[in-house]
């Protein structure tokens, strides 16, 4: 990935997660964002672009094409952004936080089974 924080992140390694890894890892982004908007906005302003090289990332990958609408991943990241502006009409940080825990959730219920049936399981980036 060229991207300026994740230029370590090959593409490769970042398609092997489940689109559930991919959006839960965005996550954590979208959550330091939400976190350090009103008390650090260069941390938040940091995190707003790491997440969204990593949607960017995340369209790109070709099974996602088939996994999930591309519309989804579209307007996830379009909310999260009118969100960290403020001018969402649909969606607020808390909104987009509450979103992307879910998929914190089932990726970590991923891991889980994963390494109960002895497999290596998915690698948290």
């Amino acid at each position: 990935m060229s991207g300026a924080f994740y230029s370590n992140l090959s593409a490769e390694r970042w398609f092997s997660l489940s689109i559930v890894g991919q959006m839960a890892n965005i996550g954590s982004d979208v959550v330091r964002a939400a976190r350090f908007r009103d008390r650090d906005p260069e941390r938040a302003w940091a995190a707003l672009s790491r997440a969204l090289e990593l949607f960017e990332l995340t369209l790109r990958d070709p099974k996602n094409r088939s996994l999930c609408p591309l519309q989804e991943l579209c307007r996830a990241k379009e909310f999260f952004v009118g969100a960290f502006l403020g001018c969402s009409e649909f969606a607020s940080l808390d909104d987009m936080v509450r979103y992307f825990d879910f998929f914190a959730w089932a990726y970590a219920r991923e891991r889980e089974r994963a390494s109960q049936q002895g497999a290596p399981g998915p690698a948290a980036s």
